[in-house]
C-alpha cells in the first residue's frame, strides 16, 4: 500500500489573443499494489483531485475557429471562465 500526490499546473498564451489560460490541480490517492515495489503491478487506487482554472480564451470544437462575442469587443471565449472542481473516481492500473 502506498499514498500519491500529484500537483500540475498548466499555462498557455494564446497565439490568437495574446491572453493566458491557467490550470492547476493536486490529488491525492491511496493505492494498494500486488507487492512491495514502487513498480508491482496491478495497482488499484482511490483519489481526489481538486482543480481549478482561469480560462480566458478558447476555440469552437467543430471548426477550431475562434468566434467573436456578442459585445463586439473582439474575440469571444468558449472557455469555462475562472472556476474549480473537485473530483473523486478509481482506477486500476495494469502492465503486461
Amino acid at each position: 500500500m502506498s499514498t500519491q500526490l500529484e500537483i500540475g499546473y498548466d499555462n498557455v498564451k494564446s497565439q490568437r489573443t495574446s491572453e493566458n489560460n491557467n490550470q492547476y490541480k493536486i490529488t491525492l490517492a491511496q493505492q494498494w499494489q500486488a507487492g512491495n515495489s514502487v513498480w508491482s503491478r496491478p495497482a488499484i487506487r482511490i483519489f481526489a483531485t481538486y482543480a481549478k482554472w482561469d480560462e480566458n480564451w478558447g476555440y469552437s470544437n467543430t471548426s477550431g475557429l475562434q468566434t467573436k462575442d456578442s459585445s463586439g469587443s473582439g474575440a469571444f471565449t468558449s472557455s469555462r471562465g475562472d472556476d474549480s472542481e473537485v473530483t473523486f473516481g478509481a482506477q486500476m492500473e495494469v502492465w503486461w
